[in-house]
């Protein structure tokens, strides 16, 4: 009843102010209605947390909503989980740039303009997955579930749960990689394993840190910022999603790794 109520405010939150921020841009995104696109967006986003705080309340009271918050200070974990946070991100966006200049062409030049945007990108960032869902999934929904199944079973069902909660913005101009283009079965199916690969990177770091909710936020904030992409502005825009594919290979391998050598342990 917990992971159900649960999933039923998360949804119904997340779904609402999308599909209001989809009605906003329904004759396209101008200057207009662009910030209350944004600003529905963002309320969305945050519809796992506000979830997970009133799930933990409603079935805890203030026992169970303490639990959960406890889980953001969880720190102490081993020194190479922070050095996974910081530098497979970067590797992920590595191999994706190598491969796109092996298959497609020049990336364009290093821009060093780029370190003039990264505090932007980062508080942007920090605003918007990270704290809007992890508290949700990781915090709350991925031990629900894993009270039952394994940690690889559970992982990918918070993953294909994860997924379908994304679905309204495939038809908005951000907030997926399917996002911004035609929804098509190729387009959703990357979309679906890169997910899903997500999800048990996020299972392993939140398991081998004991449960630590804010190992689950740092890794999400530093997918989500991308750091080295900022260089190579000439593969944002209409290549943003070829980068996403030459990146897959990297998050497959990572993740059957783990699946197969861990258990996501």
């Amino acid at each position: 009843m917990k992971t159900i109520t649960f999933l039923f405010i998360a949804f119904v939150w997340s779904w609402v102010w999308w599909f209001v921020g989809l009605h906003y841009i329904a004759g396209g995104l101008t200057d207009q209605n662009a910030k209350p696109f944004v600003n529905c967006l963002l309320a969305g986003i945050y519809g796992p947390t506000l979830s997970a705080i009133i799930t933990s309340l409603s079935f805890g009271g203030m026992a169970g909503l303490g639990a959960l918050l406890k889980k953001i200070l969880l720190w102490k974990a081993p020194w190479y989980m922070y050095a996974v946070i910081v530098f497979l991100p970067l590797a992920f966006s590595g191999s994706a740039i190598g491969l796109y200049a092996l298959f497609k062409g020049n990336p364009g030049k290093f821009n060093t303009a780029g370190f003039a945007i990264i505090p932007v990108v980062l508080v942007a960032a920090i605003k918007a997955g990270p704290c809007g869902e992890e508290m949700g999934w990781r915090g709350f929904l991925l031990p629900e579930i894993q009270k039952r199944y394994s940690a690889v079973v559970s992982a990918i069902i918070v993953g294909v749960i994860w997924f379908a909660w994304h679905i309204p913005l495939f038809w908005a101009p951000i907030g997926t990689a399917v996002s911004g283009g035609p929804v098509t079965f190729e387009s959703v199916s990357i979309f679906l394993v890169f997910v899903l690969c997500l999800s048990c990177i996020y299972t392993w770091l939140f398991n081998r840190s004991g449960g630590s909710l804010l190992m689950a936020i740092l890794i999400h904030f530093s997918i989500n910022v991308s750091l080295l992409m900022l260089f190579f502005p000439q593969l944002a825009g209409e290549h943003s999603r070829e980068i996403t594919l030459f990146s897959l290979p990297a998050y497959v391998l990572v993740a059957t790794f783990l699946v197969f050598r861990t258990g996501l342990k």
